[in-house]
């Protein structure tokens, strides 16, 4: 007779049955925030500081990104700012001095065979990765991989870009949900030939899908994002999508957010992101864990008067995170 008991005490009391906690969303910013430094490019201190309280305006408000994935967060100065933001949780990509992937066949040693120093394709690295998150969720889990010493053309190979693997767990979801920053190659700004920088973004790309299958279980919650650096390149596109693509199951945010398929109330910065064709952020659900989009916003788009805070917008996917019908929580 204890559970009838218990059910008529619970109707008989004045107060009322306290509801189960809503279970968290998942925001995540994906941002290059142009932060290298003099003189490649100038008067950034003053940009980057504007992203930084911007984020800690945000953070005021409670409409702070629960995570933050950055490119191009190269200088002290740019880490130091965005941390404005005042995530707990701050994970940095591959240093300039991890190294990974001798040249293993011939092509990859005739083209490694042909580096020109003056194009900055030389063995020393001048800057890390600039790879930079940040969560407001427990980071439980992190994995760095710089690409290729031979996978890199022209002035990329400054930078030691590479890609930064982190776990989230998130309150009330079985399985933490991966998250995978990348800054792949650029083309014409590498400063040589188109069909140089192609060849080794093939082998990033490469690089990229290991890391992937390596890395990031088949069952589970999983959001790759960055810099892909694609434009309007169909053989950079075809790379990076053929085959399921570059993570199975994986679908573009911004993309879905142009075709109607999620809301998209920053239509003109979320189409011009699309256009632009270098960031993209691919999210899949797991095997317990639903991941949903709901909308794309631009928190750093363009402003009325034209100016921008970087060559690249900051745009938030906003997903429901929640666990698959039949399959509980933790």
């Amino acid at each position: 007779m204890l559970f009838p008991m218990l059910v008529a005490a619970a109707i008989a009391s004045s107060s009322p049955i306290p509801p189960l906690p809503a279970l968290p969303n998942l925001s995540v910013l994906s941002y290059n925030i142009h932060g290298v430094p003099w003189p490649i490019a100038k008067h950034r201190p003053h940009a980057l500081r504007q992203i930084g309280q911007a984020l800690a305006e945000m953070r005021l408000e409670g409409k702070q990104p629960n995570v933050v994935v950055l490119q191009e967060a190269f200088t002290r100065r740019a880490k130091r700012m965005v941390s404005l933001g005042d995530y707990r949780y701050v994970v940095a990509g591959p240093s300039r001095h991890d190294r990974f992937g001798p040249p293993e066949d011939p092509e990859q040693r005739l083209f490694s065979s042909r580096d020109r120093a003056i194009k900055g394709e030389h063995d020393g690295k001048i800057e890390d990765s600039g790879l930079l998150v940040m969560s407001d969720y427990p980071i439980i889990a992190v994995k760095r991989m710089p690409y290729p010493r031979f996978a890199c053309a022209g002035f990329d190979c400054l930078a030691n870009k590479g890609m930064l693997l982190v776990q989230v767990q998130m309150p009330g979801i079985a399985q933490p949900v991966v998250i995978v920053d990348t800054h792949m190659n650029s083309r014409g700004a590498s400063g040589v030939a188109d069909a140089r920088s192609d060849r080794a973004y093939d082998w990033q790309v490469q690089s990229l899908r290991q890391f992937v299958r390596d890395n990031i279980p088949s069952d589970a919650p999983a959001i790759v994002a960055g810099d892909f650096n694609i434009g309007s390149v169909p053989r950079r596109l075809a790379a990076v999508t053929a085959d399921g693509g570059i993570m199975p199951g994986g679908v573009d945010a911004v993309r879905q957010a142009v075709n109607g398929t999620a809301a998209n109330p920053d239509s003109a910065n979320t189409a011009a992101i699309a256009q632009h064709g270098k960031d993209w952020m691919f999210g899949r659900s797991g095997s317990r864990t639903e991941l949903s989009l709901q909308s794309v916003t631009v928190p750093f788009g363009r402003g009325a008067d034209g100016h921008m805070l970087s060559d690249h917008m900051g745009y938030i996917a906003h997903y429901r995170v929640e666990p698959r019908l039949g399959q509980g929580t933790p």
